[in-house]
């Protein structure tokens, strides 16, 4: 009770700080966005890993809207794009690429509005349509193991091609190279970002919405998730039934307080065993190509590692 009471200043200013630092991004990058609506004739996907290379900024702007680093998935993103009614996509490419692969759509305040999967579709169709609200909008597109020939897809917006098909390339090394960059980042500016969440995660007497929602701004709705603290000295769990790990993927990642990934890994085995959590932090556990009834087939239990002095 002592130590609650003591860290609710600072609890309360990361979370002004976090508020603050997410208005400002978010201003800035919608403002960048209508200076790019207005020059670019021709759009194209662009891969995170390619965009971080090319603007430091994005780490920036990542570490604030999308904090808990997707270490696991090729990533491709459009910028924002206007829409009047309907939404296309090449279900084609995106099945040829990869048999997990998911689609979130947000509008310009980073709210998601829909969604597509690997899972949603019956594989006959060439298109997949969304139909939407007049309004601006973008795409993340998220591919799990995929292959040698994937490629982000064609995109249609009021029965025009926006967005043309495209080779991933060497996405994948450039997304790789850069989380090897960021591996237990730390610093003044990122903590004080993200404490705020180490506290809520801690006191327990919060909602668990509310919790998932500052602990995952921009989660995918496709993809069910486990997540906690996890303090250093310990080692995870996870123990999955068969059944699972025959159809779904998992993955786990380990991040410090500032949110930056330490350590991630693919669960391949019913009964998997961390690395030892060398600093406190968080896990997350990513569960693709799964149903929220099957996602109960996986158990977490977290232990001190005893041989750790």
């Amino acid at each position: 009770m002592i130590k609650l009471i003591l860290s609710t200043p600072v609890f309360l200013i990361s979370f002004l700080f976090n508020r603050l630092m997410k208005k400002i991004a978010l201003k800035r990058r919608n403002k960048t966005a209508f200076k790019q609506q207005e020059n670019i004739v021709k759009r194209s996907w662009t891969g995170l890993g390619e965009a971080l290379n090319k603007n430091p900024k994005a780490l920036l702007y990542g570490s604030i809207w999308g904090p808990r680093w997707n270490c696991h998935a090729v990533i491709g993103t459009t910028g924002i794009f206007k829409v009047q009614s309907t939404l296309e996509v090449s279900s084609r490419t995106l099945q040829e690429a990869s048999d997990a692969w998911t689609i979130v759509i947000y509008d310009k305040s980073n709210k998601t509005i829909g969604h597509m999967s690997s899972s949603d579709t019956n594989g006959n169709d060439d298109w997949i349509k969304k139909c939407l609200e007049c309004g601006e909008y973008s795409l993340t597109l998220r591919y799990y193991n995929p292959g040698p020939r994937a490629g982000f897809p064609e995109v249609r917006v009021d029965n025009a091609e926006l967005i043309s098909s495209r080779a991933i390339g060497d996405e994948r090394e450039i997304y790789d190279g850069f989380l090897n960059s960021i591996r237990n980042k730390n610093g003044l500016f990122f903590r004080l970002l993200h404490y705020y969440m180490f506290f809520l995660l801690e006191w327990k007497n919060v909602s668990a919405d509310l919790i998932r929602k500052e602990f995952l701004p921009v989660g995918n709705p496709a993809t069910q998730y486990y997540y906690g603290i996890i303090h250093k000295n310990e080692i995870m769990e996870i123990n999955s039934e068969l059944e699972l790990l025959k159809d779904a993927y998992i993955y786990l990642t380990l991040y410090n307080t500032s949110s930056f990934p330490i350590s991630w890994d693919m669960v391949e085995t019913s009964c998997y065993k961390s690395n030892v959590m060398t600093v406190n932090g968080y896990y997350l556990i990513r569960i693709v190509n799964c149903s929220p009834e099957r996602s109960n087939l996986l158990s977490i239990k977290i232990v001190s590692n005893k041989n750790v002095f």
